[in-house]
């Protein structure tokens, strides 16, 4: 009978910590302070698809740009910056930091395909949607990182 209520009371204490899936507070309310716990917790990405962090992200990206890193390459696309509040101006682009930045694994991307995407869905007010997440959705993450 000792055990059983041993064995019930242990089973009180780590069921809540078995079972919590949910492991950043909601809503978010702070930006920043997200991303932060996102780069903290990046190696839980890292090696993974883009599919992954998206799916665990609990704010939708809402712009992002393209990068290339690669001085002798400028058609492969070696990072992306996701912003998470829209700019409708270029005088806007500063409201939409702090950002999250990644660093892809090769194979890269096509770069200027990356930019034609962004161009043709911010002129039309849509920014992130499902056409861009299906560009990125299998691309191996390297690293993670804040812009701020």
């Amino acid at each position: 009978m000792k055990h059983t209520i041993v064995l019930f009371l242990l089973s009180l204490l780590l069921l809540p910590k078995l079972c919590n899936a949910q492991t950043y507070p909601t809503p978010i309310t702070d930006t920043a302070s997200y991303l932060r716990y996102i780069v903290t917790n990046k190696q839980q990405f890292v090696g993974q698809p883009f599919s992954t962090l998206y799916n665990f992200l609990q704010i939708s990206p809402k712009m992002f740009t393209p990068f290339a890193h690669i001085h002798h390459n400028r058609f492969a696309e070696t990072n992306i910056t996701l912003a998470f509040k829209f700019a409708a101006t270029a005088e806007d682009l500063s409201d939409t930091y702090p950002q999250l930045g990644i660093e892809w694994q090769p194979p890269y991307l096509n770069r200027q395909e990356g930019l034609a995407l962004m161009y043709l869905y911010e002129r039309q007010g849509i920014g992130w949607n499902g056409v861009i997440y299906n560009r990125y959705k299998n691309i191996i993450i390297k690293d993670i990182y804040i812009l701020q």
